[in-house]
This record gives C-alpha cells, structure tokens and sequence, in this order.
C-alpha cells in the first residue's frame, strides 16, 4: 500500500507540472517568475499548481497597473503632419504623432557621447533632469555629479533619478552630494538588499538627461565609464548616443517628470516654456515620434510597434541588441519576413555580460540562420546598443532590448526616427559593425544545447 501511494503521488505530481507547462507555454509571453513558478509545483504539485492558474497571469502589481499613462505635449498641427504607417500604429494607442520640430545628432562613439552628455548638462540654465539604470561611482559619475553640484549651487532645478536595481550597489554618497548642492535624488522604487531578487521586474530602464526641457540626451548607454568616456580601450562596450533638441525632448522631460512623480511622492509640475522652433532650412530637421514603454504607455506598445513594422517589411531588417531571446510572436514575425526574402540581419556581442542570455538565444538564432537571416558575432567587446531598423522608412532607438524583458517587463524610453538621411547613417555604421563580426551561430555542442533548452524555460527573468 506504501508503494501504491508514493506511485498515485507521484503521478499526480507529473501530471500537475505537465499541466502548469503547457499553461505556461499558452501564456508564454505574459508569464512573470517562471524559475519560481516551477520550483514551487516541483515541491508541492498540487498546491503550486492551483496557485499558478489564480495568480500567474497577475503580472503587474497593484502600484503598478494602476499607473496613469503618461501624458506627452501634442506637437502643433502644422508641426504633425507625418504620413507613416507605422507611425500611425503608435497614434492609435494614444501616442502622439511624430513632429518634425526637431534637431537630431546620433553619437556612435563613446567619446562624442562623453562631450555630448557632459555639454548638455554644463548648458542648463532653468532646470536639470538626469536619470539613468546604473550610476558608478567612477569617473564619469563623478563628473556629473560635480556637474549637479554646480548647477544645483547655481540656483538650476537639479533633479537626479537612479533605478532601485540597476544601481543597488550605488551608495549614498553621489546622492547626498548633490542634495548638500540644493538639488534634489531619488531612487526609482528602491527595495531593501534582502528583497532584491524578489522584485526585479517593472524596474526603469530608461537613460535620459534633460536642459531646460527643450534638449535631451538620451539612448541605450548608462552613464559609466565603461560605455561613456573620454578614453576608450578594447573594455569599453560598443553603444550610442541621441542628441534631441526640440519637441521631442520635452516629451522626454514628461516622461523624467511622471517617473519622478511616481517613485518620489513629491508633485513636480511642468513648466510650459516655449519650444524654440527648428527651422527647416537647417537642413537638420528631423521627424521624430516619442515612445514610453511599460506601464506608464499604452499596453505592450514596443509588441505592437516593432511586429508590425517587421510584418510590414519589403527590403530590410536589422537589429542589434545585447540580448536577442525574443517573444514568441516577434520570433516568428522574423521568421516570416526571412522566408519571403527581407535582408534580416541580426548583430549581438560573442559573449555579453549575461552568459545566460547568450546561452538562451541559441535555438532563436540557430533557426534564423536556417531560413537565411544573417547572424553577426561582435567578437571582442560587448555590443549593448539596442536599434530595430526597417526598409528606409523608420530606425527605432533607446533604451529596450530585443527580449521579453524590455517588450513587457521594464520601462523603457524608444524614439521613432522618420528621417532617411539620419536612417542612412544608421545603416553605415551598422554596416562597419557588421564587418567586424564573425558570421553565423556558435558552433553547436552538447553543453550549448543543453543550456539553451535550459535557459530559455526562464526566458522573462533574463
């Protein structure tokens, strides 16, 4: 009878887990914690099992899902008239359509970005917005922290914003200094260290610094050392840089303003100053269309935006990301546009600094080179820069990765760029790039696969 009791358990349990996996896979992409979920119905199957079906698909917390979205500064009608498809995508779920009031640079080297950031912040007279994933204390923190100090003493609205996990190691020190200025730091809903892997979703991902409200600095790199500097070596991680002046950076001081709002408590309101007009006989006026990512945007708007555009495809798509382990829908989008032949090309580091994310892209990247997509090995830095680029028509930049993570777990800050001169630049330097890679998938072997199979179960958590 003792026999027969360890067999009845031990089918009840297979079978509970059999059915918490095939749940899991129907709700691949919206499924939080998955690492947890299987060790508690591995334990106690039939209990793990019942709570997985009440509260797995609660993927957002109460502080969270009750957000307001975001409300970004219209661009003037004459300023709004933009014919682009994907665009429109975007003005349907409530973001507001692309202006052309803009002056863009794009910075592709970390020395640029280090004078880019450290001039933005050196020319603010009214008010400073920083905030970024991770701060260090290393030289570039420390530059922009004196920088703060300045402005702060100045008589400037100083305000500094660091995420709660992405800079968990940064002591108080760099932001005592510049409340001491007068300036004002907080942390984008900090946790304890004990609680740290407990909340690592919806953290703010976004890197943006901004003057006067009317130019942004903002992109994929976090303010260190090892991505902007003065003095690049063979360490230095491969990202970029934008430069917005215009309509597009006071939506991006929105977006700084309703996080601050969110996480501190404090009400900071937003000036109404005006908007210097770009001239379009600068010859540099660029058309641009401002996205907030997460819950403070429109649901799964990066899903939305970046699928259609991949469906829409006629001659090219290219990505380069730091962590390619797509949902399942965007791979099979990519998959589609490879076989009725769009150029995709796909440009991520040999060895990123998440051994696990490089060991869960296997299967994605080995079923892309099948049907004919180009795969390029960055193979002696760490590509972190982060772009989907379309045809001629649209190059979207920021702050999100190609991976579950960025699609539906962070908040991430994405700009649409409508501009075929700026999508040309793009397209060249992806192209240098692109010639300093190995081509094609790593060799395959035993370990990869198994490694593969095994990380990607725990897909969301990368």
């Amino acid at each position: 009878m003792f026999y027969l009791y360890i067999y009845l358990a031990t089918l009840v349990g297979a079978l509970c887990t059999i059915v918490a996996l095939t749940a899991m896979r129907r709700r691949e992409k919206h499924n939080v914690g998955k690492f947890g979920w299987l060790l508690l119905l591995l334990l106690t199957p039939p209990v793990g099992l019942i709570l997985f079906l009440i509260f797995s698909g609660k993927k957002i917390s109460a502080e969270h899902a009750n957000r307001d979205t975001v409300v970004l500064p219209k661009p003037d009608e004459p300023d709004a008239e933009v014919k682009s498809s994907i665009a429109e995508i975007a003005t349907i779920r409530g973001i507001p359509r692309p202006s052309k009031n803009n002056r863009l640079e794009i910075k592709f080297s970390p020395e640029s970005m280090h004078q880019s950031l450290l001039a933005l912040i050196d020319s603010a007279e009214k008010r400073l917005f920083v905030h970024t994933f991770i701060l260090c204390d290393d030289e570039i923190g420390n530059q922009i922290t004196d920088r703060l100090c300045e402005k702060a003493s100045a008589g400037v609205e100083v305000r500094l914003m660091v995420d709660g996990v992405g800079a968990f190691m940064l002591s108080d020190y760099l932001l005592n200094r510049v409340q001491k200025a007068g300036g004002h730091t907080t942390r984008f809903k900090p946790i304890s260290k004990f609680a740290r892997f407990a909340y690592l979703n919806f953290r703010n991902h976004r890197k943006c610094a901004i003057a006067d409200g009317n130019r942004a600095f903002l992109g994929g790199a976090n303010f260190v050392e090892y991505e902007i500097t003065k003095d690049p070596d063979d360490e230095t991680w491969v990202d970029y840089g934008m430069v917005i002046e215009g309509t597009a950076a006071r939506q991006v001081e929105a977006i700084f303003v309703s996080d601050w709002n969110f996480t501190s408590g404090d009400e900071v309101v937003r000036t109404t100053d005006n908007i210097p007009e770009i001239s379009h006989s600068d010859g540099d006026q660029t058309t641009l269309q401002v996205i907030p990512v997460g819950p403070d945007g429109p649901r799964e708007i990066l899903d939305d935006l970046w699928l259609t555009a991949i469906s829409r495809a006629k001659d090219r798509v290219w990505i380069v990301t730091p962590y390619f382990v797509p949902p399942p829908m965007a791979m099979r989008s990519l998959a589609m546009a490879a076989r009725r032949g769009v150029d995709v090309r796909i440009i991520y580091p040999n060895e990123s600094d998440m051994w696990p994310a490089d060991y869960a892209r296997r299967d994605y990247v080995t079923d892309l080179d099948e049907l004919g997509a180009q795969l390029h090995r960055f193979p002696d830095q760490m590509v972190h820069a982060k772009m989907l680029l379309v045809d001629r028509e649209v190059v979207y930049a920021g702050s999100a990765n190609f991976d579950m993570r960025s699609f539906f777990l962070n908040y991430e800050l994405v700009v649409g760029i409508f501009n075929e001169k700026k999508i040309d630049d793009v397209a060249d330097w992806f192209e240098t790039l692109a010639s300093r890679c190995v081509n094609g998938p790593k060799e395959d072997n035993w370990k990869r696969k198994f490694l593969g199979v095994m990380t990607r179960i725990f897909g969301e958590e990368l």
